[in-house]
């Protein structure tokens, strides 16, 4: 693959698995506004770190596939790369939430900071 020229519908379908790869991610877990916007208790950061898997995995087999059919390795390498800069990207959104001082939508609804994670605690009715 050194000297030889890359064709256009390798370049085309390894973008293919790049943003399908992203897809994937989205489809296993919510999204980087919704970590970010809301508390996120830490069972539910350990379901994202689980959602990494079959999304990784979506990733590797749609590039291994395409190229195959192919027979170029840059689909695999778009499809990792992808899944690399996802998991980058959440592990980021799950560090950094949105400061504790953001305006809650709901008027009763309290935000609290422990260890810097936020949480909302809600009066009962």
């Amino acid at each position: 693959m050194a000297n030889r020229k890359l064709k256009t519908e390798e370049i085309l379908l390894g973008a293919f698995v790049g943003v399908e790869s992203a897809h994937a991610f989205s489809a296993f877990n919510p999204s980087i506004f919704t970590i970010r916007s809301l508390a996120i208790p830490q069972a539910a950061e350990n379901q994202i770190r689980i959602g990494y898997i079959p999304s990784i995995g979506f990733s590797i087999a749609l590039g291994t596939i395409v190229g195959a059919i192919t027979k170029s390795r840059l689909p695999i390498y778009f499809g990792l790369g992808t899944s690399a800069f996802m998991c980058l990207v959440y592990e980021i959104a799950l560090r950094y939430p949105v400061s504790p001082s953001a305006k809650v939508e709901e008027p009763d609804t309290q935000v609290v900071v422990i260890n810097g994670r936020r949480f909302r605690i809600v009066p009962e009715n």
